[in-house]
């Protein structure tokens, strides 16, 4: 049976493109060993995923003696081959601690941090590739006149999709350069609190950096709850106030949501509505209906992959400003995302 090393410590966007490409991986070559090298904090999620048999913890926090330790532990186990999809300084040390050919060690063009001395092989970056403007696009992406416009622009090399450039890795290992399947996740005991979520429209309000975020969730929620009785459940690891609606459709699980909670909120939902953002990742990654908003971030560079996923709907904000994106705009096209959903 062959071993593949990965290593993808962080963050939870960028693990669940790996994890898509993998599980690609998985698909085209069933009979394979993968071990994964992922950050503690994320550590669950991988563990719990179907196409992971093994994790190694790296506990970033824990100094220097803790990474030496998960150098040693690396170096004790043989695999065929090291697939370095971080490409910083502390994941190009581990490729370099790792049992394996040199040839074998596969690292990204665009490494960092002097961390490419650690593979014998670079992948290369994705072709560029002009989009032309008059591209229909099957995604629900709306600017201020309702309608998606390509970009028209060159797209591709450093400023491709990040599932795009991980999928390079494939050809590598002599795969073809294609995502196939969904993610799923092991089944844990969760009991009846997340089991009444079934169906709900689920609202992620936040995103990494304040300036992703849209700032009329709270209206939206108002809105659907209210004039469609639809059943929300307002979620996030962070407590975000939440609207005051009638806890028969509406239920606050802000500041409540662990990262596994997220993965089977997801799995439950009927539509998730979110930012640009880990859960919308996630969300895409595991098949479920999005409805997206973006502001000062590209879609076709960020957003759910892929774009043109039927279920995928992007909306883009007028000028990229989010305070231009009505409420009535995204109530709309959640409304349109729901045709055909049990809500």
């Amino acid at each position: 049976m062959p071993s593949i090393l990965v290593i993808k410590p962080s963050s939870l966007g960028d693990i669940t493109h790996a994890l898509q490409v993998v599980e690609s991986l998985r698909r085209q070559m069933p009979d394979v060993k993968i071990t994964w090298v992922v950050r503690d904090t994320f550590a669950q999620l991988v563990e719990a995923c179907e196409t992971v048999d093994e994790v190694l913890v790296f506990e970033r926090k824990s100094g220097l003696s803790a990474f030496r330790r998960l150098l040693a532990e690396i170096k004790s186990r043989h695999f065929d081959w090291v697939l370095d999809m971080q490409g910083l300084a502390r994941s190009g040390l581990m490729a370099m601690a790792a049992d394996c050919p040199r040839a074998n060690k596969l690292g990204r063009s665009d490494a960092r941090e002097l961390s490419g001395f650690a593979y014998g092989r670079k992948v290369p970056l994705p072709p560029l590739i002009k989009a032309p403007a008059e591209l229909e696009h099957p995604a629900e992406a709306l600017d201020s006149e309702g309608e998606y416009h390509p970009s028209g622009a060159e797209q591709g090399g450093a400023n491709a999709h990040a599932v795009d450039i991980l999928l390079e890795f494939l050809p590598a290992l002599g795969l073809e350069k294609r995502i196939d399947g969904e993610l799923s996740f092991k089944a844990r005991d969760v009991g009846r609190s997340l089991d009444r979520h079934e169906g709900a429209v689920v609202l992620f309000p936040s995103s990494r950096r304040a300036e992703k975020e849209w700032p009329f969730f709270k209206e939206l929620a108002s809105t659907l709850v209210l004039e469609d009785g639809l059943n929300l459940v307002w979620s996030d690891s962070k407590t975000i106030p939440a609207p005051d609606l009638p806890q028969d459709h509406f239920t606050d699980l802000s500041g409540k949501t662990s990262l596994m909670d997220m993965v089977e909120l997801i799995q439950r939902a009927s539509i998730v509505v979110c930012n640009d953002s880990g859960p919308m990742h996630l969300a895409a990654a595991m098949g479920k209906k999005i409805v997206a908003v973006f502001g000062p971030t590209n879609p076709e560079r960020f957003g759910p992959y892929p774009l043109t996923a039927p279920g995928h709907f992007v909306l883009t904000a007028p000028g990229c400003d989010l305070q231009q994106l009505s409420v009535e705009r995204v109530a709309s096209v959640v409304r349109k995302a729901l045709v055909g959903s049990q809500c």
